[in-house]
Formats: C-alpha cells, sequence, structure tokens
C-alpha cells in the first residue's frame, strides 16, 4: 500500500504550525526528489513569515488582528496541503521520501471507518444521544471539545484538545451533564480485529433544555 503525508494541520497550534512549515522548507531546499516544488518554497516562506508577523500581532488581543491572523493562517494552510499532494506526487509511495521533505506518513486505520454518525437531543436537560451504524464485533470510542474546534482556537492552550468520553460495545452513548447553551464537538471511531479506524467527521451541537 503507497504511503500517504500526514500533516495533521488541526491538532496544530499556529506556532507549531511555523516551526513545521519552516522544517519543511528547510528539509526540501535543495533535496534532489523535490527538484520543482509546487508551491515554489519561497511562497511557502513568504506565507509563514506574514502569518508570524500577523500572530504576534494578535497576541495583543482584538477581534480584528485575530481575523487577520486567522485569514494567513488558511492561506498556509492551503500552501501547506498543495505541498503536501506534491510531495505524494513525487514520493509514489515512497516512506523514505516523504520523510525526507521532513512530513509524517499517515498512519493506516486499523478497521473500516465509522458511517451514519449523528449526535440528537437526550431525554434529559443538558443531554446528547450519540450513534453510529453498528459493525459486528466492534468497540467504540467517543470523544468530545467544547467549540471551537482545537485548530480553530487562537490561544496557544495545549489543553484544548479532544476528551475521551468513553468506550462501548453498543453503537450508540449517552452523554449528560452538559452545560446548557454550550456548543460542543464530538466524533467517533470504531475498534475491530485490525486496531481503531479513522475519525468520524467532527460533528457540532449546541446543548438545550
Amino acid at each position: 500500500m503507497k504511503k500517504l503525508v500526514s500533516l495533521k494541520l488541526a491538532a496544530q497550534n499556529v506556532p507549531t504550525k511555523i516551526e513545521n512549515a519552516r522544517h519543511y522548507v528547510t528539509a526540501m531546499t535543495g533535496n534532489p526528489s523535490f527538484t520543482t516544488p509546487i508551491p515554489a518554497l519561497a511562497s511557502i516562506t513568504t506565507a509563514v513569515n506574514n502569518l508570524e508577523t500577523a500572530y504576534n500581532s494578535a497576541l495583543a488581543g482584538g477581534k480584528v488582528l485575530t481575523a487577520i491572523m486567522h485569514d494567513k493562517e488558511v492561506v498556509l494552510d492551503n500552501l501547506l496541503v498543495q505541498l503536501s499532494h506534491y510531495v505524494e506526487a513525487a514520493a509514489n509511495g515512497s516512506e523514505t521520501i516523504i520523510l525526507g521533505a521532513g512530513m509524517e506518513v499517515r498512519a493506516q486505520a486499523g478497521g473500516r471507518r465509522t458511517t451514519g454518525f449523528a449526535v440528537q437531543k437526550g431525554g434529559m436537560a443538558g443531554e446528547l444521544k450519540l450513534s453510529t451504524t453498528h459493525v459486528k464485533n466492534n468497540a467504540y470510542v467517543w470523544e468530545m471539545v467544547l467549540d471551537p474546534l482545537p485548530d480553530e482556537t487562537t490561544a496557544v492552550d495545549p489543553t484544548h484538545t479532544w476528551t475521551q468520553m468513553g468506550i462501548t460495545t453498543k453503537s450508540s452513548f449517552i452523554k449528560g451533564s452538559l452545560e446548557i447553551g454550550k456548543k460542543f464537538w464530538f466524533r467517533v471511531a470504531n475498534i475491530g480485529k485490525d486496531g481503531q479506524s479513522a475519525w468520524s467527521d467532527p460533528l457540532p451541537k449546541i446543548v438545550f433544555e
């Protein structure tokens, strides 16, 4: 099976993203495996510098400066995704070449990805019911995070991460005692004989009475 790139942009705060992007540029500069990077490495460097400047300005606070920083982050994210596609094409499945670009190799999912994931209001105030398609002989791991998603937060806060709610043998899960009026995000993965699958796409839900 061909190896693919894993950028994990959603899990990175801005300083980490800046550091990693510069690492990719350094690793690929003069590397014979990457003769004509797309986009050009100079474009990546410019986007990194612009994001760093915007990030430092946003530390002073203010919605306008934070919005500017978000815009610069989106620009860099898009360029890095394009660069990862170039690296995958150049590597043609070679793990060594991907690692030579300073990037990580995507782990192979160990089970069938969950489908039919849904989040609904529960029977009591502050309660939600999560469900997914049942897969025979599988277990399910459920996670949540308070809005915003970790990749959307501007704070350098390592505590703002996904939290495991539990592991069940049933394809449904009840989460209670949630704060009314708050918005949460949820995701699920199944665990089969080959290991844990990829996570479902996260779903948002505002808790009502």
